[in-house]
């Protein structure tokens, strides 16, 4: 719950095949771990909140692709 004026930030690891891989030697599911992905987490602050902006952080030197995401939404 947010007052007008709030701000809304999360950040969630972004579900990749290599992630999902990576968990495996572990003997668990990445699912079990991060329960919604950026994706559903995304569509639900936008679905009561105004966004703002929602940036993907890369990893190391680039490679791999986006690793995180991180959102920022507002309520008017």
């Amino acid at each position: 719950m947010l007052r007008p004026g709030g701000q809304l930030v999360y950040a969630a690891p972004v579900e990749r095949p290599l992630m999902v891989t990576a968990f495996r030697p572990l003997a668990t599911d990445i699912r079990s771990q991060h329960f919604s992905t950026e994706k559903d987490i995304a569509h639900q602050a936008g679905e009561s909140f105004r966004r703002v902006r929602v940036r993907r952080l890369l990893g190391p030197l680039g490679h791999f692709g986006s690793l995180y995401e991180v959102g920022y939404f507002a309520r008017d």
